[in-house]
């Protein structure tokens, strides 16, 4: 059936409209008289006289036309963001999305799932979502994010939708999860709802990414709006959960362990020069082997120690081979539109990777402090190759 409103409604011969597909719907937005403004969707326009006089949905701007003239609806992609490695909780999330699918006749794709987040690590999934905010907003590509990062499930921390104007929406638990890609990006909130938990009476009480999250974001995928969806409440986005990345922060460590820090790109000095070192402080301490491990290299890593913790200057080089095997170094990684620092060990990996040699976890806070100005560093920067 199609969705028309018989009440008086507007003439679509005589209004500029801006189309959008919605469900089996064709949704038209921004309704304005031709007057001074003669841009007419010809695509409609040019059944105006078969459809004779239809009306906005009460309080929404819109007007609905008929399925008939509608295409196809093509789900737009959704991602799950899980810390659940290889459980079966994956699975379940994805039968509950593919139920969706199948309920209202479309084709079903398995979700794109990020799997390799630390359990009950918040920041760890923060950062993933917004790797992949990033990515989706490259490519200019509209997406549903599900986050299933949430030790907090089945207390009262509320389960979210927040929809932006550059058309991400994000369903999950409101426990920060998703601030630092809505932040740290500048998108620009459009709507937030509370998952009303009343009328998810049958939800269990610690699965909520199954129950609640997954279906939620597969209906939004596949074409509703969250104002269509039974069981949300309108929520102020003043009230969310709001996790900043900080500067210095660790941000992920991955298998090697390399780490990452924010912020995205290098620092530029007054002479707009590019860092040619970065020195590190931990006040936890560095492994305390790392000096007697690297001595048989010929390394000398010149770390210093201080009652605040302990110190090394690393160069920032563009390659791994720009320095020895196992001498650390900072490089740009590929992470984000800029590029994260990445601190690394050349060859290193496990015990004498960057992350346990540096001794940090993900979300410490690191001192930095950017060098510049090394004119024998300033030849690596340009790529020229250390001897092994």
């Amino acid at each position: 059936m199609s969705r028309l409103h018989l009440e008086g409604g507007i003439d679509l011969s005589k209004a500029a409209i801006l189309t959008r597909r919605v469900g089996r719907l064709a949704v038209a937005e921004g309704v304005l008289p031709t007057t001074g403004n003669p841009s007419i969707n010809q695509e409609l326009a040019a059944f105006g006289a078969d459809f004779g006089k239809f009306s906005t949905r009460p309080g929404k701007g819109r007007i609905v036309v008929p399925e008939w003239l509608a295409e196809q609806p093509k789900p737009i992609p959704l991602l799950l963001v899980n810390d659940f490695g290889e459980d079966r909780s994956t699975v379940e999330c994805e039968q509950k999305i593919h139920a969706v699918f199948v309920k209202k006749g479309l084709t079903y794709e398995a979700p794109h799932t990020v799997q390799d987040i630390e359990h009950f690590n918040i920041r760890d999934g923060a950062y993933n979502v917004y790797q992949h905010v990033s990515t989706a907003l490259s490519d200019e590509q509209p997406s549903v994010f599900v986050g299933v990062v949430d030790p907090g499930v089945g207390t009262e921390r509320r389960g979210i939708i927040v929809s932006t104007e550059e058309g991400y929406t994000f369903v999950g638990p409101d426990n920060g999860l998703f601030w630092p890609a809505i932040h740290h990006h500048g998108l620009h909130i459009k709507e937030a709802y509370q998952i009303d938990p009343d009328k998810f009476s049958e939800s269990s009480a610690t699965f909520h990414g199954r129950d609640q999250f997954s279906p939620i974001g597969a209906r939004i995928a596949t074409g509703e709006e969250p104002w269509e969806i039974d069981g949300l409440i309108k929520l102020d986005p003043e009230t969310l959960v709001k996790y900043k990345f900080k500067n210095g922060q660790v941000i992920e460590k991955d298998g090697y362990p390399n780490i990452k820090l924010w912020p995205e790109g290098l620092p530029l000095n007054d002479k707009e020069a590019r860092p040619t070192h970065i020195k590190i402080t931990n006040p936890k301490r560095f492994d305390q082997k790392w000096e007697e491990g690297v001595k048989d290299l010929g390394i000398e890593l010149g770390i210093e120690h201080t009652e605040s913790g302990d110190s090394i200057i690393i160069p920032v080089v563009p390659t791994f081979e720009s320095v020895k095997v196992g001498e650390p170094l900072c490089y740009m990684g590929s992470s984000g539109r800029e590029g994260l620092p990445e601190i690394a060990i050349r060859n290193g990996s496990e015990k004498n990777g960057a992350g346990n040699r540096l001794n940090v976890d993900i979300g410490d806070l690191l001192e930095v402090e950017w060098v510049y100005g090394n004119p024998i560093e300033q030849e690596l920067q340009e790529g020229v190759l250390a001897t092994e």
